[in-house]
C-alpha cells in the first residue's frame, strides 16, 4: 500500500480510519479476482461486446477490516 494511503487510514498511529460507517458493511473484490474476470472478457471480447457486467464481493465491516489488517501488520490496528 502506498505510504500516503497508510497515513490517510491512520495505520502508522495504530488506528484505522476508513471511509465507511463503523456499523456498516462494504463489498470488496480481490485484485486477483478482477484480473481473472478481465482476462476472460478480453479472451472472449466478441461474446462480451456491449454487455455491462456487475461484480460483487464479500461484505466486510470496518471491524473485520481492522482485524485483517492487524493480522497482516503483526500488531493491533483498530
Amino acid at each position: 500500500m502506498h505510504p500516503l494511503m497508510m497515513h490517510c487510514f491512520g495505520l502508522p498511529e495504530g488506528t484505522f480510519n476508513f471511509f465507511m460507517r463503523r456499523d456498516g458493511l462494504m463489498q470488496f473484490v480481490a485484485v486477483e479476482d478482477i484480473g481473472r474476470i478481465v482476462a476472460a472478457v478480453f479472451a472472449a471480447s466478441d461474446r462480451f461486446a456491449g454487455i455491462t457486467l456487475e461484480l460483487a464481493g464479500d461484505e466486510s465491516s470496518e471491524d473485520q477490516l481492522a482485524t485483517v489488517i492487524s493480522e497482516a501488520a503483526g500488531r493491533r490496528i483498530g
